[in-house]
Parts: C-alpha cells; structure tokens; sequence
C-alpha cells in the first residue's frame, strides 16, 4: 500500500463518514436550514474543505456560486467548484469542478514550497533550491511544470529537475517577465497541468492561478461578466497576482477566453496583503479592497482596481487619476478609516450605494464588533455604529448581500452554539436604518475550528431566493447548507436585548 493510500485511510479514521443510509426525501426541506450535502450514503468526490478560507461568489451567468478550494486533502486551494441551489437534499454529488491548476500533492504537509539557495539574474537559466526542497514540486510527467518567484513564472520539464536543481529553465513564461531575484526568496509552485471545464469536461487550457490561500479576495464583476480571484498566499509569500474568469463573450472577453483563467496584467501590482477583503462596486464600475496583514501586521489602506480613469460612468470621481494606464491597482486616500484591520468580511450593498465592512482583527486583545460604512463617491469611511442585537466579532465572517430585500446578512452558526466565548446567530443589517437584526434559525452548519480560522462561507442566490452557507464537513467534505429567504420578516426578529 503506498504511503498516500495509508495517510488517507488515516484522516478518514480521523474523521469519519457518516453511516452509509439511503438518500432521504428529496421533498424533505422546509423553511429552515437545509443540510443538502453530504447527506446519507451522498458524499461522493471532491471539494475538499481544507484549503480554508473559502469565499462563494454567485454568478448569475451560470445561476451557480464558485469557490476556490482544494481538489485533494492538502492545505492550498487549487480549484474552483461551482454548485446550484437544489432546494432539496443531494441525491448525487452537486459540486461540478469547473477548473484545476492540475498540482500533484502526495501528501497532506506537501505544499511545493522552497527557498532560492543563490541569487538568479534575468538570464540565468538553472535555479537552485535549498537541500531537500525540490521533492515537493510534482511536474506533470507530460507538461512539465512552474515555478513561481516573487511575479515571475519560470518553466521546466521533467528532465531538467534533479533534486534540488532545476536546469535549463525557460523564464518569463506566461506572459511574466524575466528578472531578479535574491537568495532566500522563496519558490512556489505554479499551474503545472491547469484544465478548465469546457464542452461539458476538464481539458487542458494555457493556464490556472497558482495554488494559494484565496483569502476573501475573490468577487464578480457584473459589467463584464468575470470572475476576479485577487492576490492570497503561500506559506510566507503573499502573492501580488490578479486573475479573471470570462462567462460571456463581449468587449471586455473574447470567444477564446470563454470559462479559463487570464492573468489581468496591471502597471501596479496587487497589494501584497494577507486576509484583505475585496468587493466589487457596480454603480462605479471598480473592485474595492481593504486592509489585510503584512509580516502579521494589520493594515489600513483602501485599494480599488480602477479599469478607468475619473469621473466613473457614475459621475463619481473614485481616487482613479486620469493620464493613467488602466486597469490598474491605486491606493486611495480616505476620509476616516476602520483602522489596522485583517480577517474582516467586506460586501457592497447596491441597494444604499456602500461597501459594508464588518469582523476581523486589529491585533488587539479583543476583536471589534463595528461596522464601517465606505462611501465611494465622496471616499469615506464612516463608523456606523448601528442600534439592535449587536452580533459577536468573527474573523472571517460570512457575508453575504441580500439583493431582494436590500441587506446584508452574517451568519454565525446556530443560535445555541457555543465558539469560544461567542454565542452564533443570523443576523441581517440593514444600513438605511442602520440597525442590526437577529433571527433565531435553528440548524445550519457549526464553524469549524474556531472563530480565528473558520472555514464559513455565505452567499445569496437572488434568482432562487436562497442562501447558501458551505463548512468543513466530516471527512474533509465541504458540507453545503441552505435557507430560503423569505423568513427574514421583521416582525420575526429576535428582542435586541438578545
């Protein structure tokens, strides 16, 4: 038996699979909190939930939400699922996996990661990794393989690695460019084999984001039917690389880009932060990313990918100058600011005209509670300080926007569950009364871990009217959960007081 035969059978002994029963009634879901999957004797493959940190984005081309997760039981994500509301338990396995950077692990710990041991020069064609880091990058025997170098990606076939020698080299692949780089910056791997689903099944395509911890830097964008995947990291290495995915043949995406992952090219890079959040604004027509860590440091910068300059087709002038180079990444300056921040949630509420923020840490010993109100017309800041129920901090909240009533809703877990100190809880803000809300919905999943590394993730499906909340499962599986909307009655509404 191979040593990655015996370190799966272990982590399912870890954590076992529910017993094998038969589908239950399809018809089975009422109002409440729906377990659609797994359930029973349906868990079927992939997605695994390890890569943590997930975020689902509804993307009504598809009337299906995405999700950057792993496609085998190791840390990074490497894939993106995509799963349509059911309303009904799963009778087959409902994740559809829609495109894979194709990386090879073999086992849980193995995260194709090195260390330059010399400096390279633009020219040099031999990278050398440190003693015994080259066994974890995987090439496809047929393709070869990437690595990745601060914005660089550098080709190498099968043949040319030995140990921790890769020779003969091909730099500046994928469109990057060649340069420097200093010993002791680290090497990651690339998309080695990356596949898009295309014509009902995966095919090899030209490339793939680079497996990574995604963060909640992904968002779509409704002008030009993309799906963005904005920066993340490996291990140390926080990555300064945008990515999008076309649904739609239009101005903005040819016919060859359709549904595979073009690398957005801008004359500043992605800012490079771990745990930022990013939301695309649609009455301005740009991307808006705040905070995130540097060297465990929180930040308080706010960054919008302008794809032109001001005033936008809204008559707001956003901090895009002109005589610029779009699309490009511009840090703004602000009126007020939620300050240092990282691990927070950040939503645009298109029925106000705001960005909410909400969560997350400010390296302090206690987490806040606030909610932040970002203003991009006039760019401020605001601190909202809402009436009603206030909700519990959370790192990494699950967000998600309301678009049929106009509010944004958090979920915390099941009203009697226990996370640390913290009580869970639905709870929807509305910001033109600037009042929070708590309903008491019983079930719905249970975050995983703890508040600081859950892997929860919220998203509203306007066509269906249903949320759709995804959660480490047994076994890894990425357990999907739904809620219909229509039982956010005011009237419903928990005492604040609660």
């Amino acid at each position: 038996m191979s040593a990655r035969i015996i370190l799966i059978c272990l982590l399912v002994s870890a954590f076992p699979l529910a017993p094998s029963v038969a589908p239950p009634d399809p018809q089975s879901c009422g109002n409440g909190w729906c377990l659609i999957f797994p359930v029973g004797a349906v868990r079927g493959s992939p997605p695994f939930g390890s890569s943590a940190w997930n975020k689902l984005v509804y993307v009504p081309d598809d009337g299906r939400s995405f999700i950057y997760t792993s496609d085998g039981i190791y840390t990074f994500s490497n894939s993106w699922w995509s799963y349509g509301v059911l309303q009904h338990p799963a009778t087959i396995n409902p994740w559809i996996e829609e495109s894979t950077s194709g990386t090879v692990q073999s086992t849980v710990t193995d995260n194709s990661k090195g260390f330059l041991n010399s400096a390279v020069t633009p020219t040099d064609k031999t990278i050398r990794l440190g003693e015994g880091e080259g066994k974890t990058f995987h090439p496809d025997p047929s393709h070869g393989g990437i690595l990745t170098i601060d914005n660089e990606e550098v080709a190498y076939e099968v043949a040319n690695r030995s140990r921790d020698v890769f020779t003969n080299v091909s730099r500046g692949a994928r469109g990057t460019t060649p340069a420097a780089h200093n010993a002791g910056s680290i090497v990651t791997a690339g998309a080695p084999f990356p596949q898009s689903r295309l014509g009902g099944k995966l095919v090899a395509v030209s490339d793939h984001i680079p497996d990574r911890h995604p963060f909640l830097g992904a968002a779509y964008d409704s002008r030009r039917h993309q799906l963005f995947q904005a920066g993340g990291i490996v291990e140390n290495s926080k990555l300064t690389d945008t990515w999008y995915f076309c649904f739609i043949t239009n101005d903005f995406c040819a016919n060859s880009d359709l549904r595979v992952w073009k690398r957005l090219i801008t004359p500043r890079a992605t800012p490079a932060r771990a745990d930022s959040a990013m939301t695309y604004d649609p009455d301005d027509d740009v991307m808006i990313l705040y905070g995130g860590q540097n060297v465990g440091n929180p930040t308080a910068d706010t960054w919008l990918l302008c794809f032109r300059a001001d005033p936008q087709e809204s008559g707001n002038s956003l901090g895009c100058p002109a005589g610029g180079e779009y699309p490009d990444w511009i840090r703004v300056s602000t009126k007020g600011s939620p300050g240092p921040r990282f691990a927070h949630g950040l939503i645009y509420d298109s029925h106000h005209r705001v960005a909410v923020l909400f969560g997350g840490t400010n390296a302090r010993p206690i987490d806040p509670q606030d909610v932040w109100i970002y203003s991009p017309g006039n760019r401020t800041w605001t601190d909202a300080k809402p009436d009603g129920a206030t909700p519990a901090s959370f790192r990494r909240p699950a967000l998600a926007y309301d678009s049929t009533r106009g509010h944004v809703v958090l979920y915390e877990g099941p009203p009697e569950t226990i996370m640390g100190r913290n009580n869970g809880g639905l709870f929807v803000y509305d910001a033109g009364k600037n009042r929070w809300l708590q309903f008491n919905i019983p079930g719905g999943p249970i975050p995983s871990n703890s508040i600081a590394h859950g892997r929860l993730s919220l998203e509203y499906d306007p066509k269906n009217d249903v949320f759709i909340a995804t959660e480490l499962g047994p076994g890894f599986s990425l357990q999907v959960w739904e809620l219909k909307g229509v039982g956010f009655d005011e009237a419903k509404a928990l005492p604040s007081s609660q």
